[in-house]
């Protein structure tokens, strides 16, 4: 049997993290394009690649290789109203439920267990 290598990779830094928001469909906050010949030669040329939907996430697996395949499944969470806001505009006592219960749907969107499902 033939071994697979598997390697997860999180996206690189958004604005909208650096500012301490929850993400919405931006783009990556480097010089992407260019920070890809720095990765030149570090994986086999056969390499699948499989990312979600989002700029930062096709961005990223760019860095990697070309041509990664989309997978709807790994699109981020569904983060209802609190997409594209910042974390001091939340209503407290529902993010503190939504840290706190991996069921919670606080914010209108998918809860941590439904994300988890389904990326399953």
């Amino acid at each position: 049997m033939q071994a697979t290598r598997l390697t997860l990779i999180c996206h690189a830094v958004t604005p909208q993290q650096k500012k301490g928001s929850f993400p919405d469909n931006e783009s990556v906050a480097m010089d992407w394009q260019h920070a890809g010949l720095s990765l030149a030669g570090r994986y086999k040329k056969s390499l699948r690649l499989v990312c979600g939907p989002e700029a930062r996430t096709r961005q990223t697996a760019g860095l990697f290789g070309r041509n990664p395949q989309v997978d709807n499944a790994l699109r981020d969470g569904d983060l209802g109203r609190w997409k594209g806001k910042d974390i001091d505009d939340i209503d407290r006592e529902e993010l503190m439920d939504w840290q706190g219960n991996s069921a919670s749907t606080s914010h209108g969107g998918e809860s941590v267990d439904q994300v988890c499902t389904r990326v399953g």
